[in-house]
């Protein structure tokens, strides 16, 4: 059986009195998930820097501890599976996941704009479109501090 460790960023932004989250499409195959990625072997001990390095891949030019922050949202990993793996050939995998809330640290409209938004795109949790997206993280998205509750302009 394939065990996969992944780091997902959850993204609550809440406008018009509404809960919206960041999704992204995962290039290589077409589906959509959080922001995040997997953990690489030297980041075992220590899933803040492969969340760290997925913020900064995925959301580049925004930096950790510049322009955003990150919440750990769970100290063990919640785990699903086995499911078949789209980048392991269907390969039945069970995933680990640590969960971290992205806060900016600068205006929350100047951090937007610098997301590329060709693979991301706002959802709201309660979307019939993506139950099993949301099912993953157990504890509701309702425990996700607002991205730019941490400003202080706001």
């Amino acid at each position: 059986m394939r065990h996969s460790k992944v780091v997902y960023i959850l993204i609550r932004l809440r406008m018009n009195d509404r809960d919206h989250v960041v999704i992204q499409r995962h290039r290589k195959w077409g589906d959509w998930s959080f922001v995040g990625g997997h953990v690489e072997p030297h980041e075992e001990t220590n899933w803040d820097l492969a969340a760290a390095r997925a913020v900064e891949e995925e959301l580049a030019p925004l930096r950790v501890g510049r322009d955003v922050q990150l919440v750990p949202l769970d100290h063990t990993p919640s785990t699903w599976g086995p499911v078949s793996s789209r980048s392991h050939k269907g390969k039945p995998t069970v995933y680990h996941a640590r969960w971290y809330a992205l806060q900016f640290l600068v205006d929350r409209d100047y951090g937007l704009e610098n997301f590329d938004w060709t693979n991301l795109m706002l959802v709201e949790p309660t979307s019939s479109k993506m139950p099993a997206l949301f099912a993953r993280f157990p504890a509701g998205i309702s425990v996700v501090p607002d991205a730019h509750a941490n400003v202080a302009s706001y």
